[in-house]
């Protein structure tokens, strides 16, 4: 066992990388679909297309030059009875013939999906570097090396995979390259002449790509054995330093609360006065709250007792208010006013269908009086009260 002493260099090492082998995959589905697009070709008659062929090369400083410019002539002369550079009339021509039946609509389309279809794989081709990153892997071996020591694992056949890959590098990618360009030349000659097949040896690059990705499979598969030995031994590093850095942890809790309790014993002891004064002076509040509200109930309860013995004085005797529940949800309390006939609630009734005009007359001077009544002596020194027929309209104060 070594000793894994660096916990958190092993929690964040990375595995060792794969070898990328998606070049070389993607290059076996270019190598298929170029097979298919190099043995196509248009029916046509053998006549005519010798005919065109040998005009091209008679003519024209190129194939290519050649077959660009007859294929515009033809799409310009398209419905014309004359040709519309020499004003020749095409239907004596032998050769515009010839081009009209080879240049028909299906064989220009034939031909464009050729193009299109050799484009495609020439921009595949041209994509494919075929890139095996051995420094990444080699690097990154040992790298686990030096941070695990001997309990990291290694295959027996790494070393011997990893020499047959670079050995495959140096002897045989430079022959896939060359075969890889190769092909380039027969799709872009395919492009010229689309309707020839062209012959193109595919068992030499399909030979190179098989051993290039049985030696990468076989590499591949040791990496895979050394990262899952990886994993094991991270997981063994994080159990077995969990309880060491646990009591760690807890030794260097205690000792930042001892700091903080000699930083913030000065804060402490001011907050610790603060509070006991806040608590005083709650309690002082508390008990001023409960005088108040004795105070107020004994203060209600009077002046509830006056205004009905004023308003049985002043006629309403079949009538008796009594203070109801008092509702705080309002910025000052509302007291609310039960009101009894004979007895009988009828709080819920409309005041103005209950109590006859000389009644609330007769309440209004209650509730008034009552009110005078409760007053302080300072309060009633200080006052001039006017009374205005207090019998038939109202009453100011």
């Amino acid at each position: 066992q070594a000793h894994l002493e660096n916990t958190k260099a092993i929690k964040s090492f990375q595995s060792i990388p794969y070898v990328n082998v998606e070049d070389l995959s993607n290059f076996e589905s270019v190598l298929v679909r170029s097979d298919v697009v190099l043995k196509k070709t248009f029916e046509v008659n053998t006549e005519d297309w010798k005919t065109y062929q040998a005009h091209l090369e008679n003519h024209f400083p190129s194939v290519e030059i050649g077959r660009q410019w007859i294929e515009e002539g033809m799409e310009y002369s398209l419905g014309q009875d004359n040709c519309p550079f020499c004003g020749q009339n095409l239907d004596e021509s032998r050769m515009y013939l010839n081009y009209k039946l080879i240049f028909s609509d299906d064989f220009s389309h034939y031909s464009n999906s050729v193009r299109t279809e050799i484009e495609e794989n020439l921009i595949k081709i041209k994509d494919i570097s075929f890139k095996f990153s051995t420094t990444d892997v080699f690097s990154k071996f040992q790298a686990a090396q030096n941070l695990f020591g001997k309990s990291f694992e290694i295959p027996n056949s790494f070393s011997v995979h990893i020499e047959n890959l670079d050995e495959w590098i140096k002897e045989s990618l430079k022959k896939l390259i060359i075969e890889k360009d190769q092909l380039k030349a027969a799709l872009e000659s395919k492009k010229i002449v689309v309707n020839e097949v062209m012959n193109f040896n595919f068992n030499k690059i399909r030979d190179l790509l098989c051993q290039a990705k049985k030696i990468c499979k076989d590499l591949n598969n040791d990496i895979q054995i050394m990262n899952k030995n990886i994993e094991k031994l991270k997981m063994k590093s994080v159990t077995r330093d969990t309880s060491l850095l646990k009591e760690y942890e807890a030794k260097l809790n205690e000792i930042s609360i001892k700091i903080r309790r000699i930083n913030e014993e000065n804060e402490c002891s001011q907050w610790l006065n603060h509070y006991r004064n806040i608590e005083s002076l709650s309690i002082r509040r508390d008990e001023k709250d409960n005088e108040l509200q004795t105070s107020q109930e004994e203060y209600l309860n009077k002046y509830f007792g006056d205004i009905n013995s004023y308003f049985t004085k002043f006629g309403g005797h079949n009538y008796r208010l009594e203070r109801g529940a008092t509702n705080k949800r309002y910025k000052e309390p509302v007291i609310g006013v039960n009101i009894y006939f004979k007895d009988i609630d009828v709080s819920d009734r409309e005041s103005s269908k209950l109590f006859s005009e000389s009644d609330r007359r007769a309440l209004a001077l209650s509730i008034f009086v009552a009110k005078i009544k409760n007053l302080s002596r300072e309060e009633v020194e200080k006052m001039i009260l006017i009374f205005d027929d207090p019998v038939t309209k109202y009453i100011k104060y």
